[in-house]
């Protein structure tokens, strides 16, 4: 399932034709939301959740460094 959704984020896309590094990181985002997501409705494995929102923090925080 989440290799589907990585696809979809990846490579359906039409506005952008090739994949630049800051649509990556846009999509990278949205795939850790979905994980995140994911685990909140599921909620059985409390280690890759906080995982995720660590990761999702991190990105979060660099883009903001970054400006």
């Amino acid at each position: 399932m989440l290799i589907a959704i990585y696809h979809d984020l990846l490579f359906i896309s039409p506005r952008h034709k090739s994949l630049t590094l800051k649509s990556f990181k846009n999509q990278l985002k949205i795939l850790l939301m979905t994980i995140v997501k994911i685990f909140q409705f599921f909620n059985k494995n409390i280690f890759l959740k906080t995982f995720c929102y660590e990761a999702l923090y991190l990105s979060l925080k660099y883009d903001y460094i970054n400006r």
